[in-house]
């Protein structure tokens, strides 16, 4: 695979921004799919330089510096004595020779399964560094910057993004946000939020500073707006996690996960039996289900918390003439197990 990965990190390397940085990370320990790649690269993009990981990012875990010297192994996984008897065989399979590279390539790490118990891996950061590129813009609009703006009398020109239709993922607005919070009990988070369509997905905050906010250079050297996507074809932003029903937003339940640091204190608290109840889809009518805890319920979306011996539980629910969970089939089976509800059949 040494060629398909040297050509998708360089096209990588070519998009990144001045002192933006990437990542190139494989489950691979072979160092012609590792090391070798990462020489390739420094030697075609010169303007990356290889980043010394800092250990206390990933404390706890054992790494191992990136090779310097490897072997070439043929099919029967033997050491070649011949290198050329080695498949599709090119010289940059072997360590570099420029001692440059040789200096930064333990930078790399590599993880081994025996260390941690995990998978392998290995792991190297690349900087453009800044002074590489005073065009400021990432090196695939270099050259045709360049040229451009040798051509007497030009400046780029500022395109209009194309009209919106149902399925643009567009900024929600204030209110919209407020909707979802209310509704839903959250409390304010420092999420962006987008709307699609009857969905709302968060993302963090670099969404909207580094990509719905930036003008964005086509190849021609002109510009697209910011405040929008365009012309990334965006289907969700970060996790669609609400929907909206009648007015009414409601939690996805598999966005509980991240919202649950944001719910409100307020939150229905009910017992295990009547969750055991939903979970059999018996139902219980509005009226029964204030009556026995004592509130107020209004139509729309629900979230209810139950106190469990594994750790709190919050379910989406359904208020309308009965109370029912907003769960798929395996969402339930998963709370099922949870509750031991399969042993008790």
């Amino acid at each position: 695979m040494f060629q398909l990965q040297v050509d998708i990190s360089k096209r990588g390397a070519q998009l990144l921004r001045p002192g933006g940085n990437m990542v190139y990370s494989t489950c691979s320990l072979d160092p012609t799919e590792n090391e070798a790649v990462i020489a390739e690269l420094l030697r075609q993009c010169p303007w990356l330089e290889l980043v010394d990981i800092d250990d206390s990012k990933v404390e706890g875990l054992t790494w191992h510096r990136g090779l310097t010297v490897w072997e070439q192994i043929d099919e029967e996984g033997n050491i070649a004595e011949d290198r050329t008897s080695v498949p599709f065989y090119k010289p940059q399979y072997d360590p570099p020779s420029e001692q440059d590279i040789l200096d930064v390539l333990p930078y790399c790490r590599r993880l081994y399964p025996a260390d941690n118990n995990t998978g392998g891996f290995f792991v190297a950061m690349l900087h453009h560094r800044e002074e590489a590129t005073p065009e400021g813009v990432a090196r695939t609009f270099v050259d045709k910057l360049a040229n451009r703006k040798a051509e007497s009398g030009w400046e780029p020109r500022q395109l209009e993004a194309p009209p919106n239709n149902r399925h643009t993922v567009l900024q929600a607005s204030d209110e919209e946000i407020q909707e979802v919070l209310e509704q839903c009990q959250l409390n304010k988070t420092d999420y962006s939020w987008w709307r699609r369509g009857k969905r709302m997905a968060i993302a963090p905050q670099i969404v909207y500073d580094r990509i719905w906010s930036k003008q964005t250079p086509n190849k021609r050297g002109n510009r697209w707006p910011a405040g929008s996507f365009h012309p990334l074809q965006v289907l969700h932003v970060g996790l669609p996690a609400f929907v909206v029903k009648g007015g009414r937003w409601r939690a996805r339940q598999e966005s509980i996960p991240l919202i649950y640091p944001h719910l409100c204190d307020e939150i229905l608290v009910i017992d295990e039996a009547m969750l055991q109840r939903l979970l059999r889809d018996e139902a219980p009518t509005r009226e029964e289900f204030a009556e026995a805890y004592e509130t107020e319920l209004s139509s729309g979306a629900l979230l209810v918390r139950v106190n469990h011996s594994t750790g709190d539980l919050i379910i989406s629910a359904w208020c309308g003439t009965r109370i029912t969970l907003m769960l798929d089939k395996a969402e339930r089976r998963l709370l099922e197990i949870r509750l031991g509800m399969e042993e008790e059949e």
